[in-house]
Parts: structure tokens; sequence; C-alpha cells
């Protein structure tokens, strides 16, 4: 089945968006457009996480293919379709990784046990200094109305009286504060800007990645991101990073400095 000859709009993102929903009519030509017009980015993802490069085009294809099944779910992306497909090679390439390790003939045990303690302690060291310095990026009506609740587990109530305003207030602030911590988190993670038009994309990828860039913003970026595989790769890693916050608890997720109780 062809799929329609439709114009769609001019940008590369607006074209992309238009392929992913013709594919989801059961175009799937469509899909033929979207895996000519991104496969390079996504051999370029591969041959740099594959630990083993004859991986590289079954790692391609598999992530294709899983895209594929998604959008024909139903599911998959809605736009960004690069960074899509550039987050799901890297997490195939990951996956074929882990597996190769886990066939290995000789024991490695011991060596495994200690490079995963090195690595462990400095993940999590980089990871609390990356959410303090989130955390301090804050205004400061902010950073109170987190550290009263979500630090010291005060009630709104009592929190007001230190931020000042009341309660329902405080309900309110304490909303925007959480986003804002994530999105100044997730911004800690991005790389310095690659080339010249990189720099004001590089700060919207935050809120690109939690859905709250402005609609100006976001066209933007769409066009940017078309023709830039390192912003597009960096919003990719963003979306992987925002997908493993903690999903089977979104209140949890958003309260990082809470205390144990």
């Amino acid at each position: 089945m062809e799929p329609p000859t439709t114009a769609a709009a001019d940008s590369p993102n607006a074209r992309d968006n238009h392929l992913i929903e013709l594919v989801r009519q059961g175009h799937l030509s469509a899909f033929d457009e979207l895996y000519r017009r991104h496969k390079n980015a996504a051999v370029y993802v591969a041959r740099r996480e594959a630990d083993n490069l004859s991986d590289v085009d079954d790692v391609v294809a598999e992530a294709f293919l899983a895209v594929l099944v998604a959008l024909e779910a139903g599911k998959g992306p809605n736009a960004y379709f690069r960074s899509y497909v550039l987050t799901t090679t890297r997490r195939m390439a990951h996956q074929r990784n882990a597996g190769a390790r886990r066939r290995a003939a000789f024991d490695r045990d011991r060596a495994l046990a200690q490079t995963s303690q090195e690595a462990d302690a400095f993940v999590a060291l980089f990871e609390s200094a990356t959410l303090l310095r989130a955390f301090r990026s804050l205004p400061t009506r902010w950073q109170r109305v987190l550290w009263c609740v979500d630090i010291e587990g005060m009630r709104h109530t009592e929190a007001g009286e230190y931020v000042g305003v009341n309660p329902n207030g405080v309900a309110s602030l304490l909303i925007r504060a959480r986003e804002g911590l994530r999105q100044a988190y997730l911004q800690a993670h991005v790389r310095q800007p690659a080339g010249k038009g990189c720099s004001e994309i590089s700060q919207l990828l935050a809120r690109l990645a939690r859905d709250s860039a402005t609609a100006a913003g976001r066209r933007r970026a769409e066009s940017h991101l078309a023709g830039c595989l390192h912003c597009a790769e960096a919003l990719s890693e963003l979306l992987e990073i925002e997908r493993t916050l903690r999903p089977s608890s979104h209140e949890h997720s958003a309260r990082p400095f809470q205390k144990s109780r």
C-alpha cells in the first residue's frame, strides 16, 4: 500500500511526523523512508555503543524493528523520531553487550565486583553532586519549599509559615518547584554544545524531555535536531534518563531529596 502523496510541511521533523502518522495508518512504505532518513545516525550510535562491531547491523535492525512494532501498536514517538530511534539503538546495543558478557566462559566475578563497586561509587557521587547543583540553581522560594516539605517533611500549613504563603500556595509552589528541579537535574546532564546553533537548543533539551517547551521553542528545536546528530543524541540521552526515573511512583520520583522514614 502506497502512502498518500499529500505534501507535508517543509521542515525535516514535520516530514518525520507526517511519516509516523502514515505508518500508524498502515503505510509501511512510509517506514522505509524513515529508515533511509535515519539509518546512518543509528549506525553511528551502534558503532559507538556496541562492544562488538559485528553486532552493529543487527543492533540497528532490531532498533528499527522495535520502533516499527511500537508504532503499529499505537505507541512509540509522536515527534522527535531521530532521538527516539537513537535511544532505542543505544538500548539494543547495551542489551547485546550485557548478553555477551553473561555468556563469557571465564570467571571474572572478583574483578567485576570491584569494578562495579567503584563504578557505583562514582555514579552515586556524580548524581548527588548533580542533584545538589540542580537544587542550588532553583529560585530561592523553590529551594525553601522543597527543603521544608520534601526534606524536612513539614505539612503544608507549617511550610507556609516559612515560605510566606498559605497551604494552597504551598501546594502550587511545590508543583512548580518539583518540576523545576527535574528539569534542572536533566539539564545538568547535557554535554557542551558542539557547534554553531547548538547553544540555544542545548538549553531547551530538558524542557523537551519533560514535554514542557513552548510551541516556538519546540519548532526551533525540531528544525535544529533534524540536522544535528550531537543535539539529537543528547536529547535521546535525556529521554532515557527521564524514562528511568522511578516510573512506579510519580510522587516519590518527584521528591529526590526526601528523607527515609
